[in-house]
């Protein structure tokens, strides 16, 4: 997956300003972006184990729970792992036969 960068007005220095610290900053992403690629929290539990980091819940900032985060280069490791691959086909078998 490429990602890309809108770029910022130069009139607008809040949004350059934002647009510099993600770039330089890894990437990470939420367990609900993982479940959107296709992962269980078995997978998640078993192939990353530890997330790299955690932030508060932004919808629910005074009782959720943090936001776990998984940095980008460990998720690509992980799917191009055998054990993911193998994982994946049986899960993608399993959700062809419930017709989901």
């Amino acid at each position: 997956m490429a990602q890309t960068l809108e770029r910022p007005s130069a009139a607008d220095p809040v949004q350059a300003a934002k647009a510099r610290q993600a770039a330089t900053q890894p990437r990470r992403l939420p367990v609900s972006d993982l479940k959107r690629r296709g992962w269980t929290e078995a997978m998640v539990s078993r192939l990353l184990g530890k997330p790299d980091a955690s932030e508060p819940n932004p919808y629910f900032p005074r009782d959720g729970a943090p936001m776990k985060l998984y940095s980008f280069e460990r998720i690509a490791m992980a799917e191009a792992s055998p054990e993911f691959l193998a994982w994946y086909g049986r899960l993608e078998r399993k959700r062809r036969v419930a017709g989901r």
